[in-house]
């Protein structure tokens, strides 16, 4: 098994087309993703995303997006998925150009562009409340 943090062995870009990771987790009340430049506290954060299952069993997931940059949060996105707790699914995260396209289950589900750039990102940071079943990072 991969330790956590996972090294990336490049930079993301997407000049490499990165299919940054697909997730599939279990059984989760709150999962984090991050994309670090670093392994040290208060290292920059290109990417934060975060599912929140906050009400009941049958209540979507609240999907939050933000960066971390000089010791700074950045102005935070959120959303409502269709994630739903206890299920499984697959989560992708695609670097374009412009910035990160978060996908569902195959199912595009939000944009967040860039405010640093992706070739600072090194280290993909899985942690919460999920058993991860497969973390795949593709570059076409």
């Amino acid at each position: 098994l991969q330790k956590m943090p996972y090294t990336l062995s490049k930079s993301v870009s997407p000049a490499i087309k990165q299919n940054d990771s697909e997730v599939r987790v279990f059984h989760l009340l709150r999962f984090r993703v991050d994309l670090a430049s670093g392994q040290f506290q208060g290292a920059n954060m290109p990417l934060k995303l975060e599912l929140r299952f906050d009400g009941p069993a049958s209540s979507p997931a609240v999907l939050t997006l933000n960066s971390f940059k000089e010791g700074q949060l950045g102005t935070e996105k959120t959303l409502k998925s269709s994630f739903q707790q206890g299920q499984p699914f697959d989560l992708q995260l695609v670097v374009t150009s412009e910035g990160y396209k978060v996908m569902e289950n195959g199912t595009f589900l939000a944009d967040f562009d860039h405010r640093l750039p992706a070739k600072t990102v090194r280290f993909l940071e899985i942690d919460g409340d999920a058993t991860l079943k497969k973390v795949d990072l593709a570059r076409g």
